[in-house]
C-alpha cells in the first residue's frame, strides 16, 4: 500500500493516493504511449486510447503581419461565421474579417496598445450575421461589417473566465455567466434587445448540440431551453451516474455525475476530466477514452478538458488539434509545420477549420484554415496587410448602428407576404410583434 501525502510547495500540489499496487497486467497495459504525456503523471493506470495521426489540408494560412500584431492573450481570438468567412482578434484590440476570397478586412482598428491583460477581445460565438464577441466590458454582436447589433454592458468581475454564448436554431443568442450569482441573457434577432431571463430559466451549464439546440446542464438533469413562443425549459434527461473508475496512482478529477459539455447529433453526451474524455451513447453504455496518464502533481487549480462539436457531429479538444469520432476514435491531427501551441478550432458551414496556432518551436502565430477531407489544392498564403473596410474607432465601437446603404444598391421594392416576428417577455406577461424588413 502506498502512504497518503499532500504537499504544498511552489504553487504545486503532490497528491499520493492510498491504493493497492497495480497488477502486472494493467502495468503492462499502461504502456501503451498516451496522447499527451505529462512529466508529472503516474506511470501505473488503465490504459490510454489508442489513436492515429490524420494529417490536415491547409486550404489558407494568415501570417501576423496581415493584422498587425499577435494572438497570445485570448483564449477565443478566432471563430467561423456562417457564410464561410471568419473573424479575428489580436492582442491590440483590433478586429479583422477573412473574407470567402481570404482577403483580410479591417472591422476595428487596433488601439496601438499591447496592454491586452485589461482589454483582450474573445470571440465567444458567430450568430446570423456575425460573431458574439466579449471585451472584459460588454458582450456584443459585431455585424460582419464591424457594426454592433446589440450590447450588454457587464461586470468582469461577475464574468471571470466562464462566460458562454450560443445561438439557437431559432435565431436567439443565449448569454450565460457565473462567476459570482449567475445571470442569463437572451438576444432576439431583429427585436434589437437584450432580455435578462429569470433565474429558473437556466440554473447550471449552457450547453449546446451539433444541430444548434440549446440545454442547461444541472445537478438535476439535462433541460433543453427554447426562447418561442416564450422562454421555458424542458425536461430531456436525468444525471448520468458514472461508474466507478479503476483505482491508481494519481488523480484524474472523475465525477460522480457527468458534467456534459456537449450533445451529440445522435443524442449521445460527452464529459471530460482533467485526463479523459466520457462518451455516454444514446443506449446508455460509457465509453470513457483516457488522453493522457492520471495527474500525481498539479497546478492550482486544475482544469476539465473542454470539448467543442464539429458541423460533423465530432468533438474536438478545444485547446488543441484532437478529433474523436462518435464511435470512439481519436485521431491527432497534423498542420504541416505548425507544432507549437493552438487556438480553436471553430468550424465553418462547410466543417472546415480555423484555428490560431504558432509556427515550428514557438515561431510567430498564424490564422490557419484547414481541412481534414483531402485537397490537392495548394494553401494559400496571405501576408498582405489589411485592407480597411469601414473603420471604426475604439470609442465608437459602443454604438449599435447599421453602415448607411449605398442608395444605389438599395433594394427595389418587392411584393411578397410581411413578417412579423413576436417576442414573449415571460416576466411581465407582454408580447411585443417586430415588422421585419427585407434587408433583415
Amino acid at each position: 500500500m502506498y502512504p497518503r501525502t499532500v504537499i504544498c510547495a511552489l504553487g504545486l500540489i503532490v497528491l499520493v493516493s492510498t491504493v493497492p499496487s497495480p497488477s502486472p497486467s494493467t502495468t503492462a497495459a499502461a504502456q501503451r504511449p498516451c496522447l499527451f504525456e505529462n512529466a508529472f503523471g503516474a506511470r501505473d493506470h488503465d490504459p490510454c486510447a489508442p489513436f492515429t495521426i490524420v494529417r490536415a489540408h491547409p486550404l489558407a494560412i494568415f501570417s501576423t503581419s496581415a493584422f498587425g500584431g499577435g494572438f497570445g492573450s485570448a483564449r477565443r481570438p478566432v471563430v467561423a461565421l456562417s457564410d464561410g468567412s471568419a473573424m479575428v482578434a489580436n492582442d491590440e484590440g483590433g478586429l479583422f474579417r477573412i473574407d470567402q476570397h481570404n482577403r483580410v478586412l479591417t472591422l476595428w482598428q487596433p488601439n496601438g496598445s499591447s496592454d491586452w491583460y485589461n482589454d483582450p477581445i474573445e470571440l465567444l460565438s458567430s450568430f446570423r450575421g456575425g460573431a458574439v464577441l466579449y471585451d472584459r466590458k460588454a458582450v456584443m454582436g459585431v455585424r460582419r461589417d464591424g457594426s454592433i447589433a446589440f450590447r450588454k454592458q457587464v461586470d468582469p468581475a461577475e464574468v471571470g473566465d466562464n462566460i458562454t454564448a450560443v445561438q439557437d436554431p431559432y435565431g436567439v443568442v443565449w448569454i450565460a455567466y457565473a462567476n459570482g450569482p449567475k445571470a442569463v441573457y437572451a438576444f432576439v434577432s431583429h427585436a434589437h434587445r437584450v432580455e435578462e431571463l429569470p433565474s429558473e430559466i437556466a440554473q447550471g451549464t449552457i450547453v449546446t448540440s451539433q444541430d444548434g439546440s440549446v440545454y442547461d446542464s444541472t445537478n438535476d438533469g439535462l433541460f433543453e431551453l427554447k426562447a418561442l413562443p416564450h422562454f421555458q425549459r424542458h425536461f430531456v434527461h436525468g444525471p448520468v451516474p458514472l461508474p466507478t473508475p479503476p483505482r491508481h496512482f494519481g488523480i484524474d478529477g472523475y465525477p460522480a455525475f457527468l458534467d456534459i459539455q456537449v450533445i451529440g447529433s445522435d443524442g449521445s453526451l460527452w464529459g471530460t476530466t482533467f485526463t479523459q474524455v466520457i462518451h455516454v451513447h444514446p443506449d446508455g453504455s460509457i465509453h470513457v477514452i483516457r488522453l493522457a496518464p492520471p495527474l500525481t502533481a498539479i497546478r492550482i487549480p486544475p482544469h476539465n478538458l473542454e470539448l467543442t462539436i464539429a458541423r460533423d457531429g465530432a468533438v474536438w479538444l478545444a485547446s488543441s488539434l484532437v478529433r474523436i469520432t462518435n464511435d470512439d476514435r481519436v485521431q491527432k491531427i497534423d498542420l504541416p509545420r505548425h507544432d507549437g501551441w493552438r487556438r480553436g478550432p471553430s468550424f465553418g458551414p462547410d466543417n472546415s477549420a480555423w484555428t490560431i496556432l504558432s509556427g515550428e518551436s514557438g515561431g510567430a502565430a498564424s490564422v490557419a484554415h484547414f481541412s481534414i477531407v483531402p485537397s490537392r489544392e495548394q494553401p494559400v498564403v496571405v501576408t498582405e496587410k489589411a485592407q480597411s473596410l469601414r473603420r471604426i474607432a475604439p470609442e465608437n465601437r459602443g454604438i449599435a448602428a447599421r453602415a448607411t446603404p449605398d442608395p444605389a444598391r438599395q433594394a427595389a421594392p418587392r411584393k411578397g407576404p410581411i413578417q412579423f416576428l413576436y417576442v414573449a417577455n415571460s416576466a411581465s406577461s407582454n408580447i411585443s410583434a417586430y415588422w421585419i424588413k427585407a434587408d433583415g
